[in-house]
């Protein structure tokens, strides 16, 4: 038999009523220890699949990242195309107000002249 305290192995004793109570003691004590082992079995298993879900959607989210990405790189690109379409008609709409302030100067200069003239005449 062994020795509950320490471990250690004891001579084997006549008694045949301390070896019962010895096995009457440790039966609990096996069934105890198996039904432990089998819970931290599961809580592995569960350890496990709970890393595979993670794993999973990792790559889902990957994904969808890299999706995201591409479509940020696309309205970057179809913003740039935008800004320099702005830029082009700005610059022809200043060159419009241009010509439109030169026509009035010319205009205002001809009216200015003709109202010179018609003032001699008269």
């Amino acid at each position: 038999g062994y020795h509950l305290a320490s471990g250690a192995r004891v001579p084997p004793t006549e008694n045949k009523e301390e070896t019962y109570v010895s096995e009457k003691f440790l039966e609990p004590q096996l069934a105890l220890i198996q039904i432990h082992n089998e819970r931290q079995r599961e809580i592995l298993q569960n350890c496990e699949n709970n890393i595979q879900l993670l794993e999973d959607q990792q790559l889902q989210l990957r994904g969808e990242i890299s999706v995201f990405e591409k479509k940020q790189t696309e309205i970057e690109k179809q913003l740039e195309i935008l800004t320099k379409d702005l830029k082009v008609k700005e610059e022809q709409l200043s060159q419009e107000f241009a010509e439109g302030d030169e026509f009035q100067s010319t205009k205002e200069k001809l009216e200015t002249e003709a109202k010179q003239v018609q003032d001699r005449i008269d």
